[in-house]
């Protein structure tokens, strides 16, 4: 596909500016290229102010310019302030750092056209068909064309029928203050294979209890008109949730959004799992390796691959909880330091899943994460929800 883009420098712009730009943009380019993605200078480079109102006459001048993502290049910082006027616009927009544009780091253009194909609406990798039956599966909805987009063999069987699968964040924007605002986000998978997502976000002054029945009914309505059909089963992970909440999440939460895929056109007995991700503990999982070169036996400690499941609860000194159905997932390759594990809990489900299940859905999500091309540390529902909920502070 062909799309026009527009370039706009926010701040006061450096000398010759333009030429480094040109010089970047032609690098961008090409690498979109061999991404199957067409990117067309739309007109002549801007540059505006800082102030909301000049970034927003910017934006609003290349939108009707016919361009379909304009590229801000940052000589400040107004990131948020960028987000907020396109977005109140409908108008894409990919923030660089000028820094990057002058001097890009090793693999800067590729990452970002990740970013750029996704805001595209294209998409960026699905997992390979793994069944040993390749015959098509039952449809309901549009799948991409020439993708392999069916899920490993062990789990197709959640995906034979319509499948939606949730992340769900709510914050307070200040938890000391009385009148702090509450944020709700709810983030669902459009598609069989869960690598698209739409976002729902809302934030109000004080507690709406009718919050996360809005944005599940909001969620699911996209998920119908797309897919011609309402999901049967709701796949839900929570972010952002502390041992003492569950409950709450249960007795209150889930009711709620119960409400919001009615409201949608599900029915009432609609099939639910509810599994929480958390990242705030302090368990490691590394393995000893001897060390041959030194002397005295000494060992060092290595992080482990990519996969590893900790589960067992039979003996007395497990890491899992007693109470509650619960693992520890090392999903993704440490860049530094040591690995840290995410903790699932399973605290509802009425689908039926299998542990086994469960914790090979989560570590599949992983891979699916449209900004980067390895697996991620948790559950790529619950990181897209992180993602809006911090969105929704910059708002």
């Amino acid at each position: 596909n062909k799309f026009k883009y527009g370039i706009l420098g926010v701040g006061r712009p450096p000398h010759k500016w333009e030429d480094s730009v040109d010089s970047f943009m032609g690098s961008l380019v090409g690498d979109a290229r061999t991404l199957g993605v067409q990117l067309i200078a739309g007109g002549p480079h801007l540059a505006c102010g800082d102030a909301p109102h000049n970034i927003g006459e910017a934006i609003g001048k290349m939108k009707e310019g016919g361009a379909h993502i304009v590229f801000v290049v940052l000589f400040f910082d107004v990131y948020r302030i960028v987000k907020l006027q396109g977005d109140s616009l409908g108008m894409i927009t990919q923030c660089l750092k000028w820094k990057n544009v002058m001097k890009p780091p090793r693999g800067y253009c590729s990452n970002v056209m990740l970013k750029v194909n996704a805001k595209l609406g294209g998409l960026n990798h699905v997992l390979t068909d793994r069944r040993d039956n390749k015959a098509p599966m039952a449809s309901w909805g549009t799948s991409p064309s020439g993708a392999a987009s069916e899920p490993p063999s062990s789990i197709s069987w959640l995906f034979e029928k319509p499948c939606m699968i949730m992340g769900v964040n709510v914050s307070l924007s200040d938890p000391i203050k009385k009148d702090a605002s509450l944020t709700t986000v709810i983030v669902a998978s459009m598609d069989r294979a869960c690598a698209k997502y739409v976002a729902h976000v809302q934030s109000s002054k004080s507690a709406d209890t009718n919050q996360l029945s809005r944005a599940a009914e909001a969620v699911t309505t996209g998920f119908k008109n797309r897919n011609g059909t309402v999901p049967e089963t709701v796949i839900i992970y929570r972010d952002g949730v502390s041992d003492g909440e569950f409950s709450k999440v249960v007795d209150v939460e889930l009711e709620q959004i119960k409400d919001g895929l009615v409201a949608a056109g599900c029915v009432p007995d609609v099939k639910i799992t509810v599994i929480i991700c958390q990242k705030g503990h302090h368990t490691r999982l590394v393995y000893e390796e001897p060390d041959a070169s030194a002397s005295g036996g000494s060992s060092t400690f290595v992080n482990p691959a990519p996969g590893l499941v900790v589960d067992a609860s039979d003996h007395e000194s497990t890491i899992v909880s007693a109470r509650y159905n619960e693992f520890y997932l090392n999903s993704h390759a440490a860049i530094q330091g040591t690995a840290k594990p995410c903790r699932y809990s399973l605290i509802y489900d009425s689908v039926g899943l299998k542990m086994s299940e469960i914790e090979l859905l989560s570590y599949w999500t992983c891979y699916l994460y449209a900004r980067c091309n390895k697996s991620v540390s948790y559950a790529t529902p619950a990181y897209y929800a992180h993602l809006a909920a911090r969105r929704a502070k910059d708002y």
